[in-house]
């Protein structure tokens, strides 16, 4: 996206620490929730201006924010969606359900972002602490989908989840995709402390979808959820997954899927081939069912299918 505002910003964000970029400076002490708890009070919330669906998981998120996105936007939603990492430039990890926001958006936001940090003294953040590129972007994607009017916005966590930088939104659902082992030296170094880092984003009395996991992955949320008096659902309780069924015609894949949270089966066309790519379907369909109970099963076949046109063919990347 061709904007001086934008090249002087992002040439601005590339003066702080990125983690992505700079792994050998960081440690298993530069995460923390403090800062953009104080950035958010300093930007009047923008976190909360719109309700949201929050993904964690170690494989599978780009798919799953996708494909919630676009039933959202079906459902006639005005969507914002924040995912990482990003391939050519740094607004495709603010964007919508069909790809980008009119560039006015993104300057004004970034020009907000901008002038409001550089006003602060560098001793007023907590800590002394120095802010992180992931931090700032983060702000920017709230800040962009306020000016933007959004009335969704779907959250993709960069790293773990307990102390990801997006952790400070309350969502209307928790999704947790496949969980693996994954960056042990800053998550640990079993499947269990993994599931504990991911389980961080389960808040409060908020329901919670998780993916099929095994039974280390699967007891950590369980219990979570339980402290948190959050209903969790496990999309194999929910969704006969043993029967989701695939089938590839041409470039596209035909799914179908079934169980206690649909009136009937879903029948759609995605553009992502593999079993993989139908579980992550029918798990976003189950969190989009969740968060909005109401919503027809013509609309999850649409959004599911408007996918494939749409935002997935930039979440092929390592998903």
């Amino acid at each position: 996206m061709e904007s001086k505002i934008l090249d002087s910003f992002s040439d601005w964000l590339d003066g702080y620490l990125n983690l992505e970029t700079s792994r050998e400076k960081a440690s298993k002490d530069v995460f923390w929730l403090d800062t953009m708890e104080f950035l958010c009070n300093k930007f009047n919330h923008p976190e909360i201006f719109a309700p949201c669906i929050h993904v964690a998981g170690s494989k599978g998120k780009g798919s799953v924010c996708a494909f919630i996105s676009s039933i959202l936007d079906a459902d006639k939603n005005s969507v914002g969606l924040y995912t990482s990492p990003h391939i050519v430039d740094f607004t495709e990890r603010v964007a919508n359900a069909h790809g980008f926001f009119p560039q006015n958006v993104y300057e004004t936001a970034a020009n907000e972002l901008r002038e409001k940090i550089e006003s602060i003294s560098p001793n007023d953040f907590p800590g002394g602490r120095g802010l992180t590129w992931f931090e700032l972007v983060t702000m920017f994607a709230f800040l962009t989908f306020r000016r933007a009017k959004v009335n969704w916005s779907v959250f993709e966590v960069g790293l773990g989840g307990r102390l990801d930088a997006t952790n400070v939104v309350t969502p209307k659902v928790s999704v947790i995709t496949p969980l693996e082992l994954e960056h042990t030296e800053f998550l640990g170094d079993t499947i269990e402390k993994i599931a504990a880092e991911k389980g961080g984003i389960i808040k409060k009395n908020v329901p919670v979808v998780s993916a099929v996991q095994c039974e280390e992955a699967k007891n950590v949320p369980r219990q979570i959820a339980k402290e948190k008096n959050a209903p969790i659902y496990f999309v194999d309780e929910c969704i006969d997954v043993k029967k989701i069924k695939h089938k590839y015609e041409n470039s596209f894949m035909s799914i179908s899927f079934g169980g206690q949270s649909f009136s009937q089966k879903i029948k759609s066309k995605i553009r992502l081939l593999g079993k993989l790519q139908a579980e992550n379907a029918a798990l976003a369909a189950l969190a989009v069912k969740i968060a909005l109970p109401k919503i027809s099963n013509k609309t999850i076949e649409v959004g599911l299918s408007a996918a494939s046109a749409r935002r997935l063919f930039w979440t092929v990347r390592t998903r």
